[in-house]
């Protein structure tokens, strides 16, 4: 199995709290109160029992009053949370965004079809590929190779130039150190290649007719304008989300927290682990391999969690001190809002495939962080997305893990935060009757 190295320098704490931000908890061992001094060992335990349940991919119940507590004033006292600075980015979509949405859908809609030229630049060339380093062969079967992605590097890539459908392809290369084949780095490697298939990326162009075929729209020009309207539409909303999310990061600032509930501890505790270890898994890596890959150990994890436990307790100080409740109206409207977000292909889905309370849950939050939002004092900065503010800040702890895959032809998708339009009180008919105790997640 030819497997490819790659340097994730991209990848910092801040996209792993992202991850870790993912709803899935487990329910523990009951107690009053928790010291610092007793956390990491009841945490442990906890993430043990998660272990002993089952997988981390299985799906972990949420309970509500594990999380949201009926007596948040022990655990904190609530600053100022009316009136904070919040600064709100604010984005206007250009030409040259819908361009490149234009370009990506455009993409997604290509195919790959059988071509009677010989194999090219473009084209994408599958074969079998014997690979043979100090003696050792590798054989890879029906393995794609995309001619001028030099995923083995260009001489490789020229070598297969020309190929046809039944060819039978001898040579040897040499390769750098730095190879992203580790089992190739610094070796002379010995190919055979026996091509099965050459194919021709063929992708559409905008027209009216691909328009009408793919879209609700008659020409080009309503198309492209109706695309910069969603464009737009959706920048602003996870704009108007990252400063709700800020807004809520305000108010925990000014909080003051003096302990937690042992349940809410563990439960919390149980959760990051368990998305610790479903990143580790994700890299086909140990959580040991992890923690050093960015410098870390239990120390953060449990810093993490207390970061995350006061966040429920603020949820639970704020809700209670202004009487904000979840309705299934606003559950609906959550879900309405975040199921594509969250990969759902509707409303619908999400609400009969989640959990009543990990739903609620998810809703409060929204709500609460709307509402500190609402009372904020706001700025507005206009930001230009340039190529340079991709680039996180601080990369320096990933600059030598290099971490294996296998077959890596996966898609991976950037965490979003949730959409949002304005709470209210409509009523949707289509939901008004639903039983949510009923409802299996």
């Amino acid at each position: 199995m030819i497997r490819i190295k790659k340097i994730w320098s991209v990848l910092t704490l801040g996209v792993l709290a992202g991850v870790l931000a993912a709803s899935a908890a487990v329910t523990s061992q009951a107690a009053d109160t928790q010291s610092a001094d007793t956390a990491q060992e009841t945490g442990t335990e906890a993430a043990e029992s998660l272990t002993e349940q089952g997988s981390t991919g299985d799906v972990l119940t949420i309970d509500w009053n594990t999380f949201i507590i009926d007596n948040p004033e022990e655990y904190v006292t609530l600053g100022e949370y009316k009136g904070l600075d919040v600064e709100k980015t604010v984005y206007t979509i250009t030409d040259e965004d819908v361009q490149i949405e234009v370009d990506n859908r455009l993409y997604a809609a290509a195919t790959l079809e059988d071509t009677d030229h010989p194999a090219q630049i473009g084209d994408t060339v599958t074969a079998d590929i014997t690979s043979t380093v100090d003696k050792e062969t590798t054989v890879d079967e029906d393995y794609p190779v995309d001619l001028g992605y030099e995923t083995f590097g260009a001489e490789f890539d020229a070598q297969l130039e020309g190929c046809s459908p039944g060819d039978t392809l001898s040579f040897s290369l040499s390769f750098d150190e730095d190879s992203d084949v580790e089992e190739w780095a610094g070796q002379t490697v010995d190919f055979k290649v026996s091509v099965k298939a050459v194919q021709t990326f063929n992708q559409p162009e905008l027209d009216d007719a691909w328009v009408k075929e793919n879209s609700e729209y008659e020409d080009t020009e309503s198309y492209l304008e109706a695309l910069k309207k969603e464009l737009q539409a959706e920048s602003d909303m996870q704009n108007e989300d990252a400063a709700a999310a800020a807004a809520f990061q305000a108010a925990q600032d000014q909080a003051e927290f003096k302990g937690y509930p042992q349940t809410l501890y563990d439960a919390v505790y149980a959760q990051v682990y368990a998305q610790f270890e479903m990143l580790a898994d994700m890299f086909g890596i140990t959580v040991e391999d992890l923690y050093e890959s960015y410098d870390m150990g239990e120390a953060d994890l449990m810093d993490e969690t207390v970061s995350q436990v006061n966040s429920y307790l603020l949820l639970s100080a704020i809700s209670k001190a202004e009487n904000i409740e979840v309705t299934p109206d606003d559950m609906v409207t959550f879900a309405k809002d975040t199921c594509e977000a969250y990969g759902y292909e509707s409303a619908d889905d999400m609400i009969a495939q989640s959990d009543e309370d990990e739903l609620k849950l998810a809703t409060l939050n929204r709500k609460v962080s709307y509402f500190l939002l609402g009372l904020a004092n706001v700025t507005e900065t206009e930001y230009d997305y340039s190529e340079e503010d991709l680039i996180f800040e601080d990369s320096s702890a990933l600059d030598d893990w290099d971490v294996e895959y296998e077959d890596w032809d996966e898609d991976y998708e950037d965490y979003e935060d949730y959409d949002d339009e304005e709470w209210d009180d409509e009523e949707d008919g289509d939901y008004a009757d639903i039983d949510w105790a009923d409802e299996e997640g």
